[in-house]
């Protein structure tokens, strides 16, 4: 047999001159005589036999009856334990109503009693003085004077039972007006939110019977704190200035009432290289004679500066701090 080509994809043969399938168009394999293989059968599809026809049977369901014979069984016994219960109540109380002291029977003889001798006290006294005569005269005798006294130490026995004693009338005292805690001396800082200048804050604070803060110990300075706290301020005035002398070797700071600030000093509440007297950064050396208390790097501390603030910082931000005594 000689040799030829077969196409690797649908198994066609062709002469060994050709290299590629006229059907698909794979590349063909030359195939050797002891190679050859039969050529494959094309694959056919079993034909499909339509589905056999089924039949659902379903069961029958079973009727519930256990179900409702078990509820009818349970609510007889409920009603059956309602019975027993309702039977012990009833005769429990009836227990407890013949248990009872005749507390009703005392108090009806009481009222009785009280009324009597209320009102016929002449016709007692009178039965009183017969009986004593009778027993002068003729004693009495066993039988008849038993019963007579077991109903005299009953009645008093009932009627010390139901006699309430008056008292006299209760005394009456007056609730005491208690005093107001007196008001602790001593000075009192008031925050308020204005983008003005040193100047025209320490004219408001004065107009409002104080003037601008001074802060001269501890107590001034965490009280200060505190009432800035809230208030979104950052930059306040206080009532201090700053001079410098006109060779520019020292600066004087102080209060407005002339004294100085020892306390700021030692408790090293300045920012650093402060006070400078003027504005080194700017090129006019701005001359920077108001004290301010504001809020940068996280903490408070005490700067000098000019009115200038108001043209760099928000207006919410700006106000002064008044002091009261």
């Amino acid at each position: 047999m000689n040799p030829y080509k077969q196409c690797p994809n649908c198994g066609r043969q062709f002469p060994v001159t050709d290299i590629f399938c006229d059907n698909c168009g794979c590349q063909l394999d030359l195939i050797a005589p002891e190679q050859a293989q039969p050529p494959q059968q094309p694959f056919v599809l079993p034909t499909q036999q339509p589905p056999a026809q089924t039949t659902t049977v379903y069961a029958e369901k079973p009727k519930k009856t256990g179900t409702l014979i078990g509820l009818l069984v349970a609510i007889l016994l409920i009603l059956a334990a309602m019975i027993v219960l309702g039977f012990f109540l009833v005769n429990r109380l009836q227990t407890d109503d013949t248990s009872s002291p005749n507390n009703a029977e005392l108090a009806a003889v009481a009222p009785t009693q009280t009324t009597e001798a209320a009102t016929e006290p002449d016709a007692d006294a009178a039965a009183d003085q017969a009986d004593l005569s009778n027993a002068e005269t003729e004693p009495p005798t066993a039988e008849t004077a038993a019963p007579e006294i077991e109903t005299k130490i009953s009645v008093v026995t009932v009627i010390e039972q139901v006699t309430v004693p008056q008292t006299d009338s209760p005394s009456v005292y007056a609730v005491p007006t208690p005093e107001p805690d007196p008001q602790p001396a001593g000075k009192t800082y008031q925050a308020f939110v204005d983008a003005c200048t040193w100047a025209d804050a320490k004219q408001k604070c004065e107009a409002a019977g104080g003037h601008l803060a001074y802060i001269t110990s501890d107590e001034d300075w965490n009280q200060a704190i505190s009432v800035l706290s809230g208030t979104g301020l950052r930059y306040v005035w206080l009532g201090g200035s700053t001079y410098i002398s006109n060779d520019g070797s020292t600066i004087t700071a102080s209060w407005l009432n002339g004294s100085n600030l020892s306390y700021i000093d030692n408790a090293r509440h300045w920012y650093p290289n402060e006070p400078s007297g003027w504005d080194n950064s700017s090129p006019e050396h701005t001359m920077e004679p108001y004290i301010l208390l504001w809020y940068v790097d996280d903490y408070w501390s005490l700067n000098d500066t000019s009115n200038d603030i108001l043209k760099y910082y928000k207006p919410e931000r700006i106000g002064y701090l008044c002091e009261f005594d």
